[in-house]
């Protein structure tokens, strides 16, 4: 499915966020309860995390991309970590702004 793929190349483009990602995400979760296949959308995975997690005191995610998962569940634990291999995926991360505690 290229929905996914297409969402990260127009994610710099200003009011993506706002306007078409909401679209993008509802297609997205249309489409892939349809096929069920690879890469579940964002939505999915955070109802994932909250169902599997539920009463942990600590996130941790590897492979930040923009920080939407931890934006979604930063109410849900104590503290949320983040660990990133690349110092291109790391520079992306600190153009967001992510309210984290911990």
């Amino acid at each position: 499915m290229l929905l996914p793929y297409l969402e990260y190349f127009f994610r710099p483009v200003p009011g993506y966020t706002r306007f078409a990602q909401p679209i993008v995400e509802a297609l997205s979760v249309r489409s892939w309860r349809r096929d069920q296949a690879p890469p579940a959308p964002r939505s999915v995975k955070v109802a994932a995390i909250r169902r599997f997690a539920s009463g942990r005191p600590n996130f941790i995610e590897t492979g930040t991309f923009y920080g939407d998962t931890l934006a979604a569940v930063q109410d849900d634990f104590d503290r949320l970590y983040s660990m990133n291999s690349s110092l291109a995926s790391h520079s992306v991360h600190i153009g967001v702004s992510v309210s984290i505690r911990g």
